[in-house]
């Protein structure tokens, strides 16, 4: 799994399981170029998510996060459970 760095924001596709998402988030951060800039997640690729990744991702957006590309599976996962409001989704 790589990071990558687009205009400063630190970029990642989404790992397919909760410690390695916890890894991947904490590596990411701290590689990152500007701590006041959101990580970028890609989760275009991911079929299923449960309660455990969603409250990885919510402790995430503390520090600013941002759901990139959300699946049709994950997008239906957020605003089920109002977390639409909570985090940024990009399309």
């Amino acid at each position: 799994m790589t990071s990558r760095s687009r205009a400063g924001v630190s970029s990642l596709p989404l790992p397919s399981s909760r410690p390695r998402l916890r890894t991947a988030i904490a590596q990411a951060r701290a590689r990152g170029t500007d701590p006041a800039l959101p990580l970028v997640l890609d989760l275009a690729a991911v079929e299923f998510m449960d309660s455990s990744a969603l409250g990885i991702l919510i402790e995430a957006a503390a520090d600013g996060l941002v759901l990139r590309a959300p699946s049709r599976a994950v997008r239906l996962v957020v605003e089920a459970t109002g977390l639409a409001s909570v985090l940024e989704v990009e399309p």
